[in-house]
């Protein structure tokens, strides 16, 4: 409705100094006060889904932000700090609703893309399945936010114009990371989720580069 319509992002300062606290405060990274923070950011941003635009200027500040804090604190484990892992899902939850609100390539044109962003992401997806499989045999839906994230994250690493073979140097089968993209795109395709989206996005863009196409393309062919 015209009565509610926003003219500028008004709680852009709320919301930026919300996540700033995060970085800056400990306490604000413990499970307690970190979802307080994510609902409540959560909830403003909802607040733009029919005007998006409005939260165009400050889009890549808040992108860059999140993504510094899940850089920063993804290597902690429970033995440093027992909040880490929550924490970290918690950025990633952020991202999506950013996602959900603006538009996937909005936001994602807005991610670090280099290629020492490749193995890194792709590592920190692989152990994501890794503990869903471990912890509830594969089926577990509750970090679908974060593959969602990181498959969208892996997708634009993927259409840089570097080359693959040199990446895979000294490495064949199954512990390439050609071999390893490929397999987690495959079965995030499974997903019942959003998950499955990003998947097909990543195998794309993926299959499609120049390096792929001929060999690797023809063979997901054949397998889907």
């Amino acid at each position: 409705e015209v009565a509610c319509a926003h003219e500028h992002f008004a709680e852009a300062a709320e919301v930026e100094g919300l996540v700033r606290t995060f970085g800056e405060s400990p306490a604000a990274r413990e499970r307690a006060a970190c979802e307080r923070a994510v609902a409540r950011i959560t909830e403003v941003l909802e607040e733009y889904q029919e005007q998006p635009q409005l939260l165009d200027p400050h889009l890549q500040s808040l992108v860059g932000a999140l993504l510094g804090l899940i850089v920063a604190h993804k290597g902690a484990t429970d033995a440093t700090d027992a909040d880490a892992p929550a924490f970290v899902h918690g950025m990633f939850e952020l991202l999506y609703v950013l996602s959900k609100v603006r538009g996937y390539k909005s936001l994602v044109k807005l991610f670090t893309h280099e290629v020492a962003d490749l193995e890194p992401t792709l590592a920190l997806l692989l152990l994501l399945r890794q503990q869903e499989e471990q912890q509830q045999g594969g089926q577990g839906h509750e970090h679908w936010r974060t593959r969602y994230i990181l498959l969208l994250w892996l997708s634009i690493i993927c259409m840089m114009p570097f080359d693959m073979a040199v990446v895979d140097a000294g490495r064949t089968g199954d512990s390439s990371v050609v071999q390893k993209i490929l397999r987690v795109g495959e079965h995030y395709l499974a997903a019942t989720d959003k998950s499955r989206d990003a998947a097909a996005v990543l195998l794309a863009r993926f299959l499609t580069r120049p390096d792929m196409k001929e060999e690797q393309l023809p063979r997901f062919l054949a397998w889907a």
